[in-house]
C-alpha cells in the first residue's frame, strides 16, 4: 500500500484515489473549526488531484458530523449515487460526492435499504444531516448520467432514494411516518420549506 503521511490528516492510503477512513477524519474535524477543517480538506484536494474519498465500513457512517464540520457556504453542490463495488452482498449501496473548492469529497459508506434499519439509516444520517446543514437545495441525484435536484415532497424523496439504492420497495416495510417526522423536524429546526 502506497501512503502519505499528512500533518493535518496522517496516514493516508494514495494507491490510485486518497483514501481515508471517515471516523478518523471527523475526530480531526472535532479539534478545530469548521473554517480550518475545510480549509484543510481543500489543501489536501488541490494538491492531490482533486479528489479524496472518505470511507466507511458501516450503514450508520459519522456523515451527520461531517456535514456539520463543512460550512454550506463552502458546499458547492452534493450529488448522491448508487455503488454496486462496495458491497457484493447488496444490490447497491448509496454514496455522495460534496464539491468544494479544490475538488470532490466523496464519502462512500454503506448506506443500503435492503431492510427497514438500513432504511433509516438512510433517512437519519443522509437526508437529514443534508437538511440540517442547508445543503438540501444543492443536492441531486445523479443516475444514468443524468442529475435530479432532490424531490421536496417527502414521499418523493423516499422513494426515490430507496428505488436509486436498488431497493425500490424499500419503503413497504418501513414506518414511513417515523421516516417523515424526522424529515418535518429537520426542516422545521432549519426554518426551511421545501414541500
Amino acid at each position: 500500500m502506497n501512503t502519505i503521511n499528512d500533518f493535518f490528516f496522517g496516514q493516508i492510503d494514495n494507491s490510485n484515489t486518497l483514501r481515508m477512513p471517515l471516523s478518523p477524519v471527523v475526530a480531526k474535524g472535532n479539534l478545530v473549526t469548521p473554517k480550518y477543517f475545510t480549509y484543510q480538506l481543500n489543501r489536501l484536494l488541490k494538491t492531490h488531484n482533486n479528489h479524496v474519498i472518505l470511507y466507511c465500513d458501516t450503514s450508520s457512517p459519522a456523515f451527520p458530523e461531517l456535514m456539520s464540520m463543512l460550512p454550506h457556504e463552502e458546499i458547492g453542490l452534493i450529488e448522491i449515487y448508487a455503488k454496486t463495488d462496495v458491497n457484493e452482498m447488496m444490490n447497491a449501496t448509496l454514496a455522495c460526492d460534496i464539491f468544494l473548492e479544490n475538488g470532490v469529497v466523496s464519502v462512500v459508506p454503506h448506506w443500503c435499504a435492503y431492510k427497514e434499519i438500513r432504511s433509516r439509516e438512510i433517512v437519519s444520517t443522509l437526508l437529514v444531516p443534508l437538511i440540517k446543514n442547508n445543503a438540501y437545495n444543492k443536492s441531486f441525484i445523479r443516475e444514468g448520467g443524468k442529475k435530479y435536484m432532490l424531490p421536496r415532497e417527502n414521499n418523493e424523496l423516499l422513494n426515490k432514494i430507496f428505488s436509486l439504492s436498488r431497493y425500490p420497495h424499500a419503503g413497504l416495510n418501513l414506518d414511513i411516518t417515523e421516516c417523515i417526522n424526522s424529515l418535518n423536524i429537520a426542516k422545521e429546526e432549519c426554518d426551511i420549506n421545501l414541500d
